[in-house]
């Protein structure tokens, strides 16, 4: 039959769930030009709107169906879908309590727990833990042992930083639900988080493949075949993504970094400046692009880049650690001197400072200030890797083996897995004919990170 508007929403929703967004919009349409205050009519109009990013329209219509029916439960969970869509995480959460608020008890329950699914989930992705954990229980109180518990289980776990009990979650997921790929990607990122690269990287590629985890997905893959030495993998995985991604600065930022690890200067330059382009703020694609530089002996142009760069804290040191290098490869000492001496005026107390300092000291060759400043930094922070691996390299050149020695086996006691200390005491356990004592620690360094020792 003809002008029946509860029916053209039947078939305007099995069209949107399709994806023929134009033929669901027609008769969405249909039903409204039927009947004008059909709720319905207007809200799938808006998910429509929404689904091809004209958010706006897509607020009008929701703002106008919910002056029709205020207490619409669909309503409600249509707005927290639209401020999912904008990533408005919180604003998403209280607009499908407010979903909950409506329940009557002719809901149907497909639909009360997709609600209670959102909530949960927008929760987690606001960060609001405690939150998140109780709607939680109550999802799992209304309907038990449903998988879907488990899966957002696993995601709390995750964003606590619990990764033992997020990967036991998921991994009960992906068992009982192998086809559902988004267990997969979440659970490559509990991976990743433990170090279990070689893991991470096999759940997120079939995460990729089913298209499942975004570009977020697809950029956590490269990294972790970069942190492989895979560069050519990464490479791969980016340059397989959609059109639109490409355009992404965060993606080119990443393909600038694969670039750099394959040996593709010129082209990780260009990538990261088309990535500053869109994104001039973005001081981390800055300063990738000025060390990518002075890789390519354009020295004058990391030297400019660093001089015009913003001062701003979260960058402040590694922009002066890059313009010392910089000045140095450009034979002005007396600038690098200079630029040192200003930094460690602004922040006495910070070890990585006086590091660079001692860096900047042992390149010119004066090893009696460079030790003055490393012992400083490891008086600051006793734990400092760089400071204590140049103090076992000044002691080398003194030509006190034994103080080397010595020093590279307390940094190894307290961090097994720091391969140039390793590679180093290697080196000179050989060359005194006692290479058989570096066994308890590469053995140590094998089980700490077998990936990263490889």
């Amino acid at each position: 039959s003809s002008g029946d508007a509860s029916q053209d929403v039947f078939i305007g929703d099995v069209l949107y769930v399709l994806g023929n967004f134009d033929g669901a919009l027609v008769s969405y349409k249909q039903a409204a030009s039927s009947d004008p205050r059909n709720v319905l009519a207007i809200i799938g109009q808006a998910l429509v709107f929404a689904a091809k990013g004209e958010l706006p329209t897509a607020e009008e219509l929701l703002t106008k169906a919910q002056d029709i029916d205020p207490e619409s439960l669909s309503v409600w969970q249509a707005r927290g879908a639209l401020h999912v869509s904008r990533r408005e995480f919180a604003e998403a959460a209280r607009a499908f309590s407010r979903a909950l608020e409506f329940e009557i008890p002719q809901t149907p329950l497909a639909e009360s727990f997709a609600t209670r699914v959102n909530l949960v989930s927008s929760l987690i992705d606001a960060r609001q833990v405690d939150n998140a954990s109780q709607s939680l229980e109550e999802l799992r109180a209304r309907f038990p042992d449903n998988p879907v518990a488990t899966f957002l289980g696993g995601r709390l776990a995750f964003i606590r930083g619990d990764y033992d009990a997020a990967q036991l979650q998921l991994q009960k997921y992906v068992a009982s639900n192998p086809g559902d790929a988004r267990g997969l990607a979440i659970l490559g990122a509990v991976n990743f988080s433990q170090k279990n690269l070689r893991q991470a990287e096999a759940n997120l590629l079939s995460a990729v493949r089913a298209n499942a985890g975004g570009q977020a997905a697809r950029r956590l893959l490269a990294e972790t075949r970069l942190r492989l030495d895979d560069p050519s993998g990464a490479l791969d995985i980016l340059q397989s993504a959609s059109a639109a991604a490409q355009s992404d600065s965060a993606y080119l930022s990443m393909l600038g970094r694969a670039q750099v690890a394959a040996g593709e200067e010129e082209a990780a330059i260009e990538s990261f400046r088309t990535s500053l382009e869109r994104n001039p703020d973005d001081d981390a694609v800055r300063l990738s692009l000025a060390s990518t530089y002075l890789q390519a002996n354009m020295t004058d142009s990391a030297i400019d880049l660093l001089d015009a760069m913003p001062a701003r804290p979260g960058s402040a040191l590694r922009r002066h650690t890059l313009l010392v290098a910089a000045l140095l490869r450009d034979g002005d000492r007396e600038r690098a001197i200079a630029e040192s001496q200003r930094m460690i005026g602004e922040a006495p107390e910070n070890a990585s400072v006086l590091v660079v300092a001692g860096a900047l000291w042992q390149t010119i060759g004066d090893l009696e200030k460079a030790k003055a400043q490393f012992e400083n930094a490891v008086e600051l922070e006793p734990g400092n890797l760089a400071a204590q691996f140049s103090l076992s390299r000044i002691a080398l050149a003194e030509g006190r083996t034994d103080l080397a020695v010595s020093t590279l086996e307390v940094l190894l006691d307290s961090n097994p897995a720091y391969v140039p200390a390793l590679v180093s005491l290697g080196m000179l356990l050989q060359d005194s004919d006692r290479l058989e004592s570096l066994r308890p620690f590469a053995e140590n360094a094998v089980a700490v990170a077998p990936d990263v020792v490889a």
